[in-house]
């Protein structure tokens, strides 16, 4: 479907896979720990939404959208985290 379609492979398409794989692991390690439920229903109710609110924006590719919810959602449960991003600058999630 077009929720993991990410296009042709360019730099900020690797960056946007490796985002989302740090972030998704991130959350089932820690936020959704022994409640497998909850991350599907977490994912479940995402797509969900992007699909019926795609109808209406008209928007064609999805994974975007899904690693940015990923990336809130990782941000908002863990906001005083210090990420390091190049090894050039430090600051909170």
């Amino acid at each position: 479907t077009s929720l993991f379609y990410v296009g042709e492979l360019s730099p900020h398409t690797i960056f946007d896979f490796v985002l989302f794989y740090y972030n998704s692991s991130k959350l089932e390690q820690n936020d959704f720990r022994n409640k497998p439920a909850d991350l599907i229903m977490f994912y479940f109710f995402s797509c969900c939404s992007f699909l019926v609110l795609s109808t209406y924006l008209g928007l064609q590719f999805l994974s975007p959208c899904l690693s940015a919810t990923v990336l809130y959602v990782w941000t908002r449960r863990n906001p005083n985290v210090e990420v390091n991003l190049m090894e050039i600058f430090t600051f909170r999630a």
